[in-house]
């Protein structure tokens, strides 16, 4: 059965688009599966950017609510994975529409103050949604770009489980320059090598089976 993960924050510069191609990446490339990223993001940044990876992945860029609410499950039956970048900035009709569709929403959260206060206008409207379709989608919180052994990470970690109605990840992906030079290299930590490279990896491959892992609950 196709699955449809939706990477969704209100919060600019959280990571979500880097998130969305790095798994898109993952299940294409490195796992096998059909996968396609769904660009919802206005700024388009995650389908510029997959359109120009060594090895392309499919891609639709949809930013109309209608289209969106009409299209996704059309394309959820000719993949495996539909791999969502939702819209920055303003939670409105578009998010919405992703998330009467989507089984899972992934929300990436640096830890700081107005990133972890965001984070419950995203919640909020993840349980409205899963109140309408009696549990779904799941949703899922995370620690991104954080840095290590910082009071900020250790109490972001504490605020995430107290979080009511989603699952704080285990994972955390750390603040690595390797990631934040991805995008404008266009290729993902998979090509690149080094020993960050690596460390990237393997957080992102964690984070991703972890993931994974949850929609088979």
């Amino acid at each position: 059965m196709s699955q449809i993960i939706a990477i969704a924050n209100q919060k600019g510069g959280t990571g979500k688009s880097t998130t969305a191609v790095h798994l898109a990446y993952y299940l294409a490339i490195k796992k096998g599966y059909s996968t396609l990223l769904v660009d919802a993001d206005s700024q388009t940044s995650s389908s510029q950017w997959i359109n120009n990876l060594e090895k392309p992945i499919a891609f639709k860029v949809i930013h109309e609510k209608d289209e969106l609410f009409k299209e996704m499950p059309k394309l959820a039956k000719q993949y495996d994975y539909l791999i969502v970048d939702g819209p920055a900035g303003r939670l409105d009709d578009e998010t919405k529409a992703i998330l009467a569709w989507a089984n899972l929403v992934l929300v990436p959260i640096q830890p700081k103050v107005l990133d972890l206060s965001s984070t419950l206008k995203a919640v909020l409207l993840i349980n409205q949604a899963q109140e309408i379709r009696e549990g779904l989608p799941k949703g899922a919180l995370f620690l991104n770009r954080a840095k290590q052994g910082t009071r900020l990470k250790d109490e972001a970690t504490r605020f995430l489980r107290t979080v009511p109605g989603v699952i704080s990840l285990k994972t955390i992906i750390h603040d690595r320059e390797v990631i934040a030079d991805v995008p404008g290299q266009n290729i993902t930590v998979w090509t690149m090598t080094g020993r960050p490279a690596a460390e990237a990896r393997r957080e992102y491959t964690q984070l991703f089976n972890e993931i994974l892992d949850l929609l088979k609950i």
